[in-house]
């Protein structure tokens, strides 16, 4: 549809669009979570994750390793949705603000992921609900990740109000 005489990239889009998003969620959550300070390992791991996208670009677009490419975008998106969990789940216990609104909003679309994966391995049923999971999870999860982010922007505020109080 958006390059209808591109073969190139009508074959490559998935995989650099996939890629490219799975590497801003990865940035997103660590800034998101704070997880330099809060959970530094994690955030190790979240950057591997990151290599893994980066690599993935050119085996699928270069080396023209299409099922390599798919299988590896299933595993960083199936092991991602894993690690954001559990990182939000450390950050809430120690107690960064906006880790329960980030794992509500995000619980839903990573759930998502990990139906929709399923799915392709066969180990859900391929049907309706399996196959738009994903477009409704990833909607759900935007309203959900608005509020989260208009109250992130509340706490923000509120720490710029009371450090001028104290420099008062």
């Amino acid at each position: 549809f958006l390059w209808p005489n591109n073969p190139w990239m009508q074959n490559n889009a998935t995989y650099i669009f996939s890629s490219l998003s799975g590497i801003a969620i990865s940035i997103f959550l660590q800034d998101f979570l704070k997880t330099r300070t809060v959970t530094p390992r994690l955030s190790r791991i979240i950057d591997i994750f990151v290599l893994g996208y980066v690599i993935c670009i050119p085996v699928a677009t270069v080396f023209h390793q299409y099922i390599i490419g798919y299988y590896m975008l299933q595993v960083l998106g199936m092991g991602g949705a894993v690690l954001a969990i559990a990182t939000a789940v450390i950050a809430l216990q120690k107690k960064v603000a906006s880790a329960k609104f980030f794992l509500f909003a995000w619980l839903v679309f990573l759930l998502g992921i990990i139906i929709f994966v399923c799915k392709d391995y066969n180990i859900l049923p391929y049907n309706s609900f399996s196959l738009y999971i994903l477009p409704a999870g990833s909607a759900i999860e935007l309203v959900l990740i608005s509020f989260a982010l208009a109250n992130r922007i509340n706490i923000l505020k509120k720490e710029k109000e009371a450090s001028q109080m104290e420099a008062l």
